[in-house]
């Protein structure tokens, strides 16, 4: 997860808006969503182009192109949105893997967001 400083602060005042992905190798799903007090509200969805392996040639611009196109796809000209977390699963990376924070990485440099701490 990439997240700011505080998300949990964010979720209890019900300032957290947060963006989720479904990376496969044919496409890339995205849902952006905010917590309002009980529930998340869906703002929208969109999808963009599928990844790669992180290794193959090209795959480090094709996760963070990905992610970039089906983030557009969910918010629509809502431009002044800003995220405060993401989260995503993707093809190849497993968790505790070394490719897991290189992805974490890839994913905080394609949405502007600070890296997690955790």
């Amino acid at each position: 997860m990439v997240r700011t400083g505080q998300p949990w602060l964010q979720l209890a005042t019900g300032l957290m808006l947060l963006a989720g992905f479904d990376a496969g190798q044919t496409s890339t799903r995205c849902r952006v969503s905010r917590w309002r007090g009980d529930h998340w509200q869906i703002l929208g969805e969109g999808s963009g182009p599928g990844v790669s392996h992180l290794d193959a040639t090209g795959g480090d611009e094709r996760f963070r192109q990905a992610v970039r196109t089906s983030l557009r796809a969910a918010v629509q000209g809502q431009a002044q949105l800003k995220l405060d977390a993401a989260v995503i699963g993707a093809s190849g990376i497993e968790q505790g893997t070394p490719l897991q924070p290189r992805a974490t990485a890839l994913l905080a440099d394609a949405l502007s967001l600070p890296q997690s701490a955790a």
